[in-house]
């Protein structure tokens, strides 16, 4: 009875209050004892009842923290506004002060101190009010405890120990367990909604768990970030974790991440391994490469037994170090194996070209029918393409990966070659001269008895070009005169800042791109080298806008920043003169919020020492107040170098892609406590997927090493770097790429002179024997030279035959060699000749060999069997044309092919063209053209087309008129859509010097030439 009056009276009290409100009243009841806090409003309002559970016993948790925040807004919670606690019945009220409709709020309820003692571990919910109204919210706590995480993790991938982002999931191993609550640590974003330390971890009490661990670090390729991942599990010895309520634990991860990295480290050498083994089976020399493996096993060895009694940072390092050493003798390994599969497969394909060369040369040498050369050749051809599938492992790379490439590229050599040998001789004519033996027939003729002359003595023949198989099979077995890969070095052409060494990692090549450094590489650095005056620098990536912008408070004026760089105020100072040109204070080394800016951009936004601006990081919603300490000038920073001589500063991008050094005006210089900071605020507001707003560019330091080529190595080895030195104004730059190597061209000497000895023994003997031919021949009409040609002919296909067998027995006692065992080849100190170009040189080889060893004999020859007054005498010019013009006389008609076509839509054009300029020469007085006569065109069903203009041609030499009978003869067959063009020439009156009808080609040839040149004029074409 009493409690119905008591609804009645606070019923009364309501509607009096407020009417509207009475529905939300009559569906709530009020427990007994329950402190109700409300606000009396004219209008609904935003509210939120949570009610917090032990998720176990369903009991109230007292006291519990709830923490919202407002993801718009982004504004810490205080107490009051965005922190309340629960009262002992486990309930809160939020009022709606704080709450605003059409907002996401994030929601976490737990019970403890983060720095003592944690009860319950965090719960997550995400509100939305899309309309006002009270929400009420109950949520189940799961009994917590702390697990404090020691030490940084040690990822072997990354630069340095402790870099990168560590998420730590919790793995419950329970079934069924589905209570929801917060899983993710480290650098998760709860965390830092959460005010938590990255390296404390709440994980469920009284339920077996364990931990993954997920490192993430960002790798800049090219212009684009990728991220490369690596996963860790951390449990209690070979059991899950059991902890009991407000408990705490201390786990080391440095064991856990160095036993991932060790394991990582071993299936990179495995994969390195069977790398090897699929190379050697493919025919590549690979000992050498299975010896580095062999030491980086043994290096891994002994990081595995040091790795269960590590126990200090040191020995952390040590183990993480060697790792290091490891990977990147195996990453140099896996790219050697890779360039010699990139230049093997690359260069077979053109290696058939060779080998059509080869072929047509043996083809040659074997026979004299035409039929038989053109049969021989494609047998000759075929087989020497199956044995390089067998001997050279370029060829068999390209068999398994692109056969369609090699088939066409064979096909292509062979019939580009053909085409050479068998189709030109056809087509193209030397111009004969009647009583004179042209050059090619003369050089036909010539090798043509060389061969006979090897053929008819078989034994010295054979013992001859067996002799230079062995030169070209040592020079192509036994030396080394080709790319490798490895450390390579090389001297600058650039003015340093200063002495001292500077390393990066550069992006093809270029100081501008660069792909990040480790935080830690500096410490990391002097545990390999000793170094001293170590300085840091950070640059923002090059980007295609800005990257930052500039505020002044005062005015509103903003700058666009497209490139920021940190530095250490103090130690810079030692390497560049960046001090020097500021105007105004420097930067401090320790001191937050300092920056320095050009003086141009000072006048732009009325800045002046001293002066506070706002620091917008484009990108984030991350804003810093920060103070302009001094002015750069801007004339002389943009002459200021580094310690590299290149140019100092940060880059952009512009529009095309292509990297640019940024101007004063828009370059932001702070110090490096500065950066780490904004960075810092930057990772914890963003987690993982923080925007890099700076990252390690570059370390400068000195070296205080005696070795410093060894201590380079180490360096490179370790951190794989760009590695500049300045020192007395030189800059050496240090880094893996491929080089020149030479090695056995000196053992080659001796051979080299032997064979030159035995095959100019060869040739003199040859010389004797064929004492009385050589008469004879003279007496037929040879001259000297003819006579010394026969003997550098026989010398050069001595030569050719040689060194093309010679190159493909070297590539296949080469691989003889790789089968009988690794220690023989390893005391050769050569690798395998992938490249084409091998084959020319060896062939080149053999070839000049050949002409030297013969120079004397040849000499002999010439000596011996011409007559001494004749072979000393030197014509003049003038001399050797009138014997000329007396010897060679022309009696008929001659036909000379003109290198002119004429299209259908020309024929009209050209043939008025044609006439038009010889009718200007009529009345010519040096030289005039007569009797033009423009003959109808005719129509044969054979020969198709013919048109043909007349004329005759009169010039004056010494004082003589001489002239010749002329028909341009134009002819368009039926399945062509073109005229071909010959001149028919004789002499007027028979028996004038070859001479007229060269001088009638060339003025003929002269006129289609201006024809060509002229003729879109004269046709109107655009």
């Amino acid at each position: 009875m009493l409690k119905n009056r008591n609804r009645v009276v606070l019923l009364l009290l309501i509607v009096v209050l407020d009417f509207t409100e009475l529905p939300i009243f009559l569906n709530h009841s009020i427990p007994h004892g329950t402190k109700l806090v409300t606000v009396a409003s004219a209008s609904p309002e935003i509210s939120v009842h949570v009610r917090v559970l032990n998720a176990f016993t369903e009991q109230p948790v007292q006291n519990a923290t709830i923490v919202i925040w407002d993801l718009r807004t982004l504004k810490k919670p205080e107490k009051g506004t965005g922190i309340y606690f629960t009262n002992e019945n486990g309930e809160c009220e939020v009022p709606g002060g704080y709450l605003k409709q059409d907002r996401t709020y994030w929601l976490y309820a737990y019970k403890g101190d983060f720095k003592d003692r944690v009860e319950f571990a965090p719960v997550k919910k995400e509100i939305f009010f899309e309309k006002p109204g009270r929400l009420d919210i109950t949520l189940l706590l799961v009994p917590g405890a702390v697990v404090k995480l020691e030490g940084s993790p040690y990822l072997v991938q990354a630069a340095s120990p402790g870099e990168g982002y560590m998420v730590i999931k919790i793995l419950v191993k329970k079934e069924g367990f589905d209570i929801p609550f917060i899983k993710e640590y480290g650098d998760a974003i709860d965390v830092f909604y959460l005010g938590l330390d990255r390296k404390t971890v709440v994980v469920p009490a009284g339920i077996p768990f364990d931990l993954e661990a997920t490192i993430s670090i960002a790798s800049l390729q090219k212009w684009s970030i990728t991220e490369i991942s690596e996963v860790f599990y951390i449990s209690n010895g070979t059991f899950p974790f059991l902890m009991p309520q407000g408990g705490s634990t201390s786990v080391k991860i440095p064991q856990y991440s160095l036993e991932r990295g060790l394991k990582y480290v071993e299936s990179r050498l495995l994969e390195a391994s069977s790398m090897l083994d699929e190379a050697q089976g493919i025919g590549f020399m690979v000992f050498e490469e299975r010896n580095v493996l062999a030491r980086a096993n043994q290096k891994l060895g002994e990081a595995s037994a040091l790795l269960p009694i590590a126990k200090t940072d040191d020995d952390f390092d040590k183990i993480w170090l060697t790792l290091r050493e490891v990977l990147g003798e195996i990453n140099l390994v896996t790219r050697i194996v890779q360039d010699k599969y990139s230049v093997g497969k690359t260069h077979a394909v053109y290696l058939s070209a060779v080998v059509a060369v080869f072929s047509v040369v043996l083809s040659f040498f074997f026979f004299e029918n035409e039929k038989k050369k053109a049969v021989s050749l494609a047998i000759f051809y075929i087989l020497i393409l199956c044995s390089l599938y067998f001997i050279n492992p370029g060829t068999r790379v390209i068999i398994y990966e692109n056969s369609l490439l090699f088939i066409g590229s064979a096909v292509a050599s062979l019939a580009g070659v053909s085409a050479i040998v068998f189709g030109i001789p056809r087509v193209w004519k030397e111009r004969a001269v009647e009583g004179e033996v042209s050059w090619r027939s003369a050089l036909s003729i010539i090798f043509s008895m060389s061969k006979r002359q090897i053929r008819r003595k078989k034994i010295r023949g054979f013992f001859t070009i067996f002799s230079i198989c062995m030169l070209v099979l040592a020079f192509t077995a036994f030396t080394t005169f080709g790319t490798a890969f490895g450390i390579v070095s090389f001297k600058m052409n650039a003015i340093p800042s200063s002495e001292g060494v500077i390393v990066r990692r550069m992006i093809n090549g270029s100081s501008l791109m660069f792909s990040p450094l480790g935080m830690d590489d500096a410490t990391m650095l002097s545990k390999i080298v000793r170094v001293s005056n170590v300085a840091l620098r950070m640059k923002s990536i090059p980007k295609y806008g800005p990257v930052a912008r500039i505020v002044n408070p005062a005015t509103g004026d903003s700058y666009p920043i497209f490139g920021v760089v940190a530095v250490s105020p103090e130690k810079e100072s030692l390497y560049t003169n960046l001090n020097s040109i500021v105007e105004g204070n420097y930067l401090s080394e320790n001191k937050y919020g300092e920056a320095l800016v050009s003086v141009g951009l000072s006048r732009k936004l009325g800045l002046r020492p001293g002066s506070n601006m706002t620091l917008e990081i484009l990108g984030t919603a991350i804003s810093k107040s920060i103070v302009i300490n001094g002015f750069i000038n801007d004339e002389e920073y943009e002459e200021l170098t580094d310690v590299d001589g290149n140019l100092f500063g940060p880059a952009r991008l512009l529009q095309d892609g292509s990297p640019r050094r940024c101007n004063a005006s828009e370059t932001l210089i702070i110090n490096i406590e500065t950066a780490e900071k904004i960075q810092k605020e930057i990772n914890d507001f963003y987690g993982r997927n923080a925007p890099r707003f700076l990252v390690p560019s570059e370390i400068l330091f000195r070296l205080d090493e005696e070795d410093v080529e060894t201590a380079v190595r180490s360096i490179i080895s370790f951190f794989n770097y760009d590695v500049f030195i300045s020192s007395k104004g030189v800059v050496n730059y240090y880094y893996i790429g491929s080089y020149i190597r030479f090695d056995g061209t000196a053992e080659l000497l001796i051979p080299l002179v032997i064979v030159v000895l035995s095959v100019g023994m060869v040739m003199a003997n040859s010389v004797y024997e064929r004492g009385r031919e050589i008469k004879t021949l003279i007496t037929l009409g040879l001259n000297p030279t003819h006579v010394g040609l026969m003997f550098l002919a026989e010398a050069i296909v001595l030569g050719m035959v040689g060194g093309s067998i010679g190159y493909l027995a070297g590539l296949g006692f080469y691989r003889v060699l790789v089968l009988l065992g690794q220690r023989l080849v390893e005391n050769l100190m050569v690798r395998e000749k992938l490249e084409w170009w091998w084959s020319a040189l060896g062939f080149s080889l053999a070839v000049v060999v050949s002409i030297i060893s013969a120079i004397r004999p040849t000499g002999m020859a010439i000596r011996a069997y011409t007559p001494s007054m004749i072979k000393r005498v030197k014509r003049p010019t003038e001399e050797k044309k009138e014997r000329r013009e007396k010897i060679f006389k022309v009696y008929r008609a001659r036909e000379i092919s003109m290198p002119v076509k004429i299209f259908l839509n020309e024929k009209e054009f050209f043939t008025g063209f044609l006439l038009d300029y010889l009718k200007q020469l009529r009345g010519g007085r040096m030289e005039r053209v007569e009797d033009i006569e423009d003959l109808p065109e005719t129509e044969d069903p054979v020969s198709g087309l013919t048109k043909i203009v007349k004329f005759k041609y009169y010039f004056i030499a010494k004082g003589q008129e001489r002239g010749t009978k002329n028909s341009l003869v134009m002819t368009k067959a039926p399945s062509e859509e073109y005229y071909r063009i010959r001149l028919v020439s004789e002499p007027v009156s028979p028996g004038l010097p070859e001479m007229v009808i060269d001088r009638t080609v060339d003025f003929v040839h002269w006129i289609l030439m201006q024809w060509v040149k002229d003729k879109k004029r004269i046709m109107g074409a655009p």
